[in-house]
């Protein structure tokens, strides 16, 4: 009798061992597959994050037309974000080109000795 339960001991601790095993590998296997999923995410801190932040700054204001980048797309120096629309810089091109033309008109009266007023009555006239 006392050879059976010597024999049947060993048995039962292979078993016992056998799930001891598959358990930890089981326990491995959760916290590894818990670690991949939440080693990509963003944490806060106090409602801040930590990461680059690259700012910038336009040389030129106004409306934007179109965005050429996607969220997240890595851009080189030199690369094209976005397209401003042309119309406002077209009407301040516009009212730039007529003060000018007011200024050289001014100036060509001043040259003459003749204001710029009679010689718009005499063209008018």
């Amino acid at each position: 009798m006392a050879d059976e339960s010597l024999t049947a001991a060993p048995g039962a601790l292979r078993g016992r061992a056998r799930w001891l095993v598959v358990g930890g590998l089981i326990l491995v296997a959760i916290v590894v597959a818990a670690w991949v999923h939440l080693s990509g995410r963003e944490s806060t801190d106090d409602a801040q994050i930590d990461g680059h932040i690259a700012p910038i700054a336009a040389k030129v204001g106004g409306t934007i037309q179109r965005v050429l980048v996607q969220d997240n797309q890595e851009v080189k120096q030199g690369d094209v974000l976005v397209e401003v629309d042309p119309r406002d810089l077209q009407v301040a091109l516009a009212r730039a080109e007529a003060d000018l033309a007011e200024a050289r008109a001014a100036a060509q009266a001043a040259r003459s000795g003749v204001s710029v007023n009679s010689t718009m009555r005499t063209r008018t006239s």
